[in-house]
C-alpha cells in the first residue's frame, strides 16, 4: 500500500494507479537491493513517498489534494502505458482541471528536474508492443502457470480482462513469496526511477 502523509516530509511523492502497483514495486526493490549486482545501495523506496490515486480518471483531482497539502514537495503521477493511461497523461500535460501544464518525462528524465511531471511506466523487456501495465514487469512464467486452465492465450495484462481482478487478487497475496526471479521483469522501472531520484538530487 502507499504511504501514509506526512505533513513534516520533504520526500518526492509518485503517485501510482494502485495498491497492487505500490506492493509490486516496494517488493521488487527490496528484491533488487538484495539479489541484484550493482543494486545492493538501492533506496528509491526510502527516497520517495508512493501513494495511489485509484484511477486514471481521479489523477487530476488527486494531485490538486496532494499539491495543497504538500506545496513544497514535488509530485509525479504514473500511468499504464494504455489507452486511459496515456489520455490521462496527455491531458495533465497539457493542462487541465485548473492544473498547471506538467512536465511529461516518459521519453526520458531530464539531467535535472525542477517541476511536477508526468509519465507512462517504461517497456518491459517482455513485450515488444503496447499496451502494458505494471503487473506486465511479473515473469511470463509465474503469469502463464497461475493462468493455466483459465485462458487460451496471453501475450500481455490487457489480455485477460475478464480475470484481471482475480489475477491482480492472486498476485496481492502471493508477492511476499515471489522470488527474484519472478521480480527481475522490473528492471526498466527501478532504473527510471533512479534516474529521476539522481536528477532531483542535483
Amino acid at each position: 500500500t502507499g504511504s501514509r502523509m506526512s505533513f513534516f516530509s520533504r520526500k518526492p511523492i509518485v503517485l501510482f494507479e494502485g495498491k497492487s502497483d505500490v506492493l509490486l514495486l516496494r517488493r521488487a526493490t527490496e528484491s533488487f537491493r538484495k539479489n541484484e549486482p550493482g543494486y545492493e545501495k538501492l533506496d528509491i523506496d526510502k527516497y520517495f513517498d508512493y501513494f495511489i490515486f485509484g484511477g486514471t480518471g481521479d489523477a487530476p483531482f488527486v494531485y490538486k489534494q496532494f499539491k495543497g497539502a504538500a506545496r513544497n514537495r514535488r509530485v509525479f503521477l504514473a500511468f499504464d502505458c494504455d489507452s486511459p493511461g496515456k489520455e490521462a497523461r496527455d491531458k495533465l500535460a497539457a493542462g487541465s482541471d485548473g492544473i498547471e501544464r506538467l512536465l511529461d518525462i516518459t521519453g526520458g528524465v531530464p539531467n535535472q528536474i525542477q517541476s511536477d511531471a508526468v509519465f507512462l511506466i517504461p517497456k518491459p523487456s517482455s513485450l515488444s508492443h503496447e499496451p502494458w501495465m505494471i503487473e506486465d514487469y511479473l515473469s511470463q512464467a509465474y503469469i502463464r502457470s497461475w493462468l493455466a486452465n483459465k485462458v487460451s492465450s496471453f501475450s500481455c495484462f490487457h489480455t485477460v480482462v475478464n480475470i484481471q481482478k482475480d489475477l491482480k487478487k492472486s498476485i496481492r497475496d502471493q508477492s511476499t513469496v515471489f522470488t527474484h526471479d519472478n521480480l527481475k521483469g522490473f528492471k526498466p522501472l527501478i532504473d527510471f526511477l533512479v534516474k529521476l531520484q539522481k536528477s532531483l538530487r542535483r
